[in-house]
């Protein structure tokens, strides 16, 4: 079996590509989906979470120096990669910045 990593799963899931029933496993058990919840409801209510979360964020960041923000961030982001198991710790930030990148398109279209 060819191993399975999460940029290659992000980009059959961007491509609109059905991951077979290996990948969506490994996804599933990447993201500690828990049994009996289909990845698209829970990846909704993270999604909805997420949003909250960072709403309720951006006051506390607001007003600060930008080199004080990056510096907030970077460490946030750090103690989010260290969460992970460490040989799938350059995908995570590979995914997350892409997601970032994904984000900034978002927000300069609006």
């Amino acid at each position: 079996m060819t191993e399975i990593n999460l940029v290659d799963v992000r980009e059959r899931i961007a491509l609109g590509v059905a991951l077979d029933h290996h990948q969506r496993d490994w996804l599933l058990d990447m993201l500690r989906v828990p049994p009996g919840v289909s990845l698209e409801d829970w990846g909704s209510a993270r999604a909805q979470e997420s949003i909250g979360r960072a709403k309720a964020f951006h006051p506390l960041l607001a007003g600060l120096d930008p080199s004080v923000q990056g510096a907030i961030l970077a460490d946030l982001l750090a103690t989010f990669i260290l969460g992970h198991a460490n040989e799938i710790r350059g995908d995570i930030l590979e995914s997350h910045l892409n997601v970032v990148i994904d984000l900034i398109k978002l927000g300069t279209q609006q």
